[in-house]
């Protein structure tokens, strides 16, 4: 997580703080210095990325009142720590406290394509908020090709809890309870249901979702007209705000500014080399 972070920071634009956990405190460390040497040949400001010197849960409280300093603070991990950041920060948030996320297969789908995707986003790492938790299959699928997805969630070790339909075509399916749709398993369990089409699926994800990561496995690249996707936000470039901003102003100040990337320069409070002014 910690390379993760700072080469998506630095990617996009931005400066970073990270502030790992106890447990992982030394390797974050080590992973840090890796990337100061890769910045240092690279020619840019080992400021750029930067590690809070200690494990002191006293620095998360600091770190939520930096309005001068953080422009947005991202949350990684249990639900206590999200909880209190969304409660008590003073500095915009981004944050989710689970990933109850939803693979809608459509009958336009390529079958080897939709299993290959559906068993990945299940298994390659099953405790991540960012794994599959519900299947969704298009009722208009052939019931060969659902049965090989189902088939091949089952042979490669997850469980699958399914509803009367799923259960009918392969009968290694475990009855799903009502709470499954509700449920982030975090562990090699899917919930699988058939749907009439791509708005019976989204119907059933508003319903269940928490907003954290959705997809739909379609051959039919032009996309449904009745679809609407919400146009992105501006991009969020690293700069820093008038000192004077109040906290209302600050969240809009995040949203709307648009420093260039080659101002990601300034020194923050636990800069390796440089002091608050």
């Amino acid at each position: 997580m910690t390379a993760d972070a700072g080469a998506l920071c630095l990617k996009s634009g931005n400066a970073v703080i990270l502030r790992g956990g106890s447990e992982s405190f030394h390797s974050s460390r080590a992973v840090v210095a890796c990337m100061h040497n890769g910045l240092a040949q690279a020619g840019l400001p080992l400021d750029a990325i930067q590690l809070v010197p200690t494990t002191d849960r006293a620095a998360v409280g600091e770190m939520l009142t930096m309005t001068r300093w953080i422009d947005i603070l991202v949350p990684r991990g249990g639900a206590s720590l999200v909880e209190r950041v969304q409660r008590e920060s003073r500095v915009p948030v981004i944050a989710h406290l689970m990933g109850l996320c939803h693979v809608f297969v459509d009958h336009q789908a390529d079958p080897m394509m939709a299993r290959d995707l559906v068993v990945n986003a299940k298994l390659r790492r099953t405790s991540i908020c960012g794994a599959a938790e519900t299947l969704l299959l298009d009722r208009r699928l052939p019931d060969d090709t659902t049965s090989m997805i189902v088939t091949a969630l089952i042979d490669a070790g997850c469980e699958v809890r399914g509803d009367k339909a799923v259960q009918a075509l392969v009968d290694r399916v475990i009855p799903a309870a009502d709470n499954d749709w509700d449920t982030e398993h975090l562990d090699a369990v899917i919930s699988a249901r058939l749907v009439d089409d791509v708005d019976d699926a989204l119907a059933h994800i508003c319903r269940h979702g928490s907003d954290h990561t959705d997809c739909i496995v379609t051959g039919n690249t032009p996309g449904r007209p009745s679809i609407s996707w919400p146009a992105p936000p501006a991009p969020l470039r690293c700069g820093m705000p008038p000192p004077s901003s109040p906290m209302a102003e600050s969240s809009a100040w995040a949203r709307k500014s648009a420093f260039p990337p080659t101002v990601c320069t300034r020194a923050g409070p636990w800069a390796s080399n440089s002091s608050r002014p």
